[in-house]
């Protein structure tokens, strides 16, 4: 390849590079070679050769002129987006080399020999992401910082201001700026188009480029011109004998239909290219986007690729408009080990740990059979915790609803004897006398069934609800079951209310507290069968109201 031409730009102002997403408040690090390429058709139509440089680049299977991105520089450091695939290398100790998106030019033939780098003679600066050489006061300064101007228009007729507006912006340190490359494809291309090239980058360097162009923005004072050897200046010549070829891209790239790329090796990224039209028939209009390969993606091809510029003319244009995809590429080794080595690091532990899982289950010669599953644990199924029940108890009675006009009561279920032998009969203990109640009823002790409910007021023939006596508990053969006392109730008084015609009025219930308190007579249970009156004990209650 001839000597290519390195073009160092030299800010007199802020720069204000678009971002993909658009957005005013943010800028991009990197004037994109597809950019680049815009503003040198525009330069080269001011100066009456748009023509031969469509041409010869755009409409060319070869390009005369490849050009690369700009990126940044500080002093005599040029950086560059490194190769992938080599960078970054695996993380060892403070410096987090990942968090660099562009490296000096002289580390690159550093990782192509897959050379350790020295911890203590670098830094990563976090605001242009650039990775920086530690001198003997620390690093140097960074190339630029982004900072945010704020603006608003005003009216030149009537004064009124709109709302102001914050835009974002590249300020650049003494000594910094903006480079690029410029390779010719053969040495006539280059005695033809390296003049040309000069006095269209002169032009944009008083014209400006990027965005903010009317407010001075993009400038930059007199470029300074190298001729040198891209390959050597930027991988040194590496060893390629034995090792497959691979190509670092240092401009986007849009391939191109001859370009026979294995997209099963190498590392590269994707990027999608948009914009808006420069032109008298559209100014302003959007561009579609287009899908490209970003700087630093490396490739493995048969041949160099040459990439392709695609046509995004629109359909009332009057010429042609170009998105450039021509691609600039420099050959280094390539090693897929290397690859997997520096970006699957936790590959290695997970692919050990696998190995010994076989190792340990497989079988030595002579066993049989299956390895053994264990199988899986039983769920613990979730209890709820179980509702208090008194034993032996059935549930309240139900209680008829309010407004019934003949509430009838519910039928006592009385208890049965146990069950004796023949001719003879169960001794029943009589009832113990119920004591009234003062104050507030006390809780109820386990095992005992609560007070029946009170019927709501409003109802015409409110009844007492009789209460359940409980069965009698199962015990030895001759022995009387004994029969728990009734739970007290405590009665409420209600006002009177008007009974219907033909009815008897209800049981009046004395006040909680009354001395006379009568108490509820209990129904005897009957004799279980074969007992004869005339074995039953009399009964001393019977005969008394």
């Amino acid at each position: 390849m001839p000597a290519a031409l390195v073009v160092r730009l030299r800010p007199a102002g802020p720069w204000r590079l678009g971002p993909d997403n658009g957005a005013k408040d943010r800028t991009d690090r990197i004037l994109h070679s597809d950019s680049l390429f815009s503003a040198v058709t525009h330069a080269m139509r001011e100066l009456g050769f748009v023509d031969e440089w469509i041409a010869s680049t755009a409409e060319a299977r070869e390009p005369a002129v490849r050009l690369s991105s700009c990126y940044p520089y500080i002093g005599r450091t040029l950086l560059i987006q490194p190769p992938r695939g080599f960078w970054p290398v695996p993380q060892s100790g403070k410096v987090r080399w990942k968090s660099a998106r562009f490296i000096p030019t002289s580390l690159v033939p550093a990782l192509l020999r897959d050379e350790e780098l020295k911890e203590d003679q670098w830094a990563v600066d976090p605001a242009s992401e650039c990775l920086l050489p530690v001198v003997k006061h620390g690093p140097i300064a960074a190339p630029f910082r982004i900072t945010r101007r704020s603006f608003a228009a005003v009216d030149r007729l009537t004064g009124a201001a709109e709302a102001p507006h914050t835009v974002a912006c590249l300020q650049f340190s003494p000594g910094a700026g903006m480079w690029f490359a410029a390779a010719f494809g053969t040495e006539e291309d280059r005695n033809v188009w390296s003049d040309r090239v000069r006095s269209a980058v002169r032009l944009l360097a008083d014209t400006g480029m990027g965005g903010g162009r009317s407010r001075g923005w993009g400038r930059s004072e007199e470029p300074r011109f190298e001729s040198v050897d891209l390959t050597r200046m930027l991988t040194g010549n590496p060893q390629t004998e034995g090792v497959e070829t691979a190509w670092w891209i240092i401009s986007v790239c849009n391939p191109a239909e001859t370009d026979s790329i294995n997209w099963r090796k190498g590392s590269y990224g994707i990027c999608t290219r948009t914009g808006r039209l420069e032109s008298g028939n559209g100014w302003g209009d959007l561009k579609p986007g287009v899908r490209m390969l970003s700087e630093g993606s490396v490739v493995t091809a048969d041949a160099e690729p040459s990439g392709a510029a695609r046509t995004l003319s629109p359909a009332n244009g009057s010429h042609a408009i170009y998105r450039s995809g021509i691609a600039l590429a420099i050959p280094v080794p390539w090693k897929e080990a290397r690859r997997v080595s520096l970006f699957s690091t936790e590959a290695e532990p997970a692919k050990q740990a696998e190995q010994t899982v076989r190792a340990a289950g497989t079988e030595t010669p002579g066993e049989t059979g299956p390895p053994e599953i264990e199988p899986p644990a039983p769920e613990t199924p979730v209890q709820e915790p179980p509702q208090p029940e008194p034993p032996g108890e059935e549930p309240p009675p139900e209680i008829p609803p309010t407004g019934d006009p003949d509430p009838q009561p519910t039928p006592v279920r009385e208890p049965e004897p146990s069950a004796g032998p023949p001719g003879e009969s169960p001794e029943i203990e009589p009832p113990a006398p119920e004591t009234p109640v003062q104050g507030p009823p006390q809780p109820e002790p386990p095992g005992e069934e609560p007070p029946p409910e009170i019927p709501p007021t409003g109802d015409p023939d409110p009844q007492p609800t009789p209460v359940r006596e409980p069965e009698p508990s199962a015990g030895p053969p001759g022995e009387s079951p004994e029969i728990e006392p009734p739970a007290p109730e405590t009665p409420v008084q209600e006002p009177p209310q008007p009974q219907p015609p033909g009815e008897e009025p209800p049981p009046e219930i004395p006040p909680a507290g009354d001395p006379d308190r009568q108490p509820t007579p209990v129904r005897e249970p009957e004799p279980s069968a074969g007992i004869t009156p005339d074995d039953t004990p009399p009964d001393p209650t019977k005969g008394q109201p």
